[in-house]
């Protein structure tokens, strides 16, 4: 079980999902549904409120920063 807290929203892409948060960016394998896995993360998101992602990237709406875009193709 993998546990964030501060976790704002939520964007899920086929058998990955991808949270933002009051710092990070976290990115989950969510193939076996009851254990999903950690593959990656992102720390120096500043206060992340919403994601989209499309195009293998991920658009992070920061409430101070402006938006962050990070590249999740790799």
């Amino acid at each position: 079980m993998v546990k964030e807290s501060n976790s704002f929203d939520i964007a899920i892409v086929g058998n990955m999902a991808y949270m933002v948060g009051t710092d990070k960016l976290v990115v989950l394998d969510i193939a076996d549904k009851s254990n999903p896995q950690k593959v990656a993360e992102e720390w120096g998101i500043k206060k992340g409120l919403e994601i989209t992602v499309d195009s293998g990237f991920a658009y992070i709406a920061g409430q101070t920063n402006g938006v962050y875009v990070a590249d999740i193709t790799s």
